[in-house]
């Protein structure tokens, strides 16, 4: 796994990068694992599951799709998938197409099949403009999530490291509405080595940046990205010491990982700090 970014479980975004030709994400109650080109395999955990921050009683199951709706994969030329909610049942597949829009599809995953390809019905359920970034033959973009509580709603971040802009999306598993939220939009007073980035299920883009607006390059703020325009959330310039090395949002809440040195000791602390 090339990196791990979130905290994972019910509330929780998170992206646990690729490895070799496998794209690896963890979802509310599942870790799917696509193999390029049309495939998911997904361990899937128990539901209910007793304790909602750990996958417990994996069961393998599998999924591949050579026609979405009026979308044929044609070897990854009319449509790659890009994420997969998986269930014990009817599943949510997210996908990008060749004439430029993110659908989603329910489909009933299986167990493996045991020997060449079954293609996997898939039902069109919904559908949003959108122009997909591709970094490679093989490649998807990177994408991050954040639930519910109940996990009824996703906020879905794709992010696109060409121009480095975010675009975000929300669904709700029971009504199946998919919305676009944000439509490229970039950290307008941070930098993208520099920022940290969280995210809500309302498909709002948090992130640390330079205070007074990007005006003082020596302060940190943290700032909002909504449809509305960019936002200060809390205090301008509310870092005294330290760094931010971790920004996270939880039921409603900001919170702040900061690591420094105590004063006057060689001791590095690492303080959690929370908004009010």
């Amino acid at each position: 796994m090339a990196g791990f970014a979130g905290l994972g479980g019910v509330v929780g975004q998170t992206h646990l990068g690729s490895f070799e030709n496998y794209d690896l994400e963890l979802g509310y109650r599942n870790m799917s694992i696509y193999h390029y080109p049309n495939m998911v395999y997904s361990f899937v955990g128990l539901n209910p599951n007793p304790n909602p921050y750990l996958l417990t009683g994996l069961r393998l199951l599998w999924g591949g799709f050579n026609n979405i709706g009026p979308h044929t994969f044609n070897n990854g030329d009319n449509f790659r998938p890009l994420y997969s909610e998986t269930e014990l049942g009817k599943s949510t597949l997210f996908a990008t197409t060749k004439d430029n829009k993110l659908i989603v599809a329910e489909y009933m995953p299986t167990d493996l099949p045991e020997q060449s390809f079954v293609e996997t019905p898939a039902t069109l359920v919904a559908s949003v403009p959108y122009t997909p970034y591709y970094p490679k033959l093989t490649g998807t973009p990177k994408t991050y999530r954040d639930y519910s509580k109940d996990g009824k709603q996703m906020g879905l971040f794709v992010y696109h490291p060409d121009s480095q802009k975010y675009y975000s999306f929300t669904y709700n598993f029971q009504t199946k509405s998919l919305q676009k939220v944000l439509d490229g939009v970039s950290l307008t007073y941070g930098n993208e080595t520099g920022s940290d980035v969280a995210f809500d299920e309302q498909s709002n883009l948090y992130y640390t940046g330079y205070a007074n607006n990007g005006n003082n390059k020596e302060g940190v703020s943290i700032y909002k990205v909504s449809p509305g325009g960019s936002t200060l959330v809390g205090k301008d310039n509310f870092l005294k010491f330290g760094e931010v090395v971790k920004l996270k949002y939880l039921l409603g809440k900001m919170y702040v990982a900061v690591q420094g040195r105590k004063t006057g000791t060689q001791v590095q602390q690492l303080s959690i700090l929370k908004q009010k």
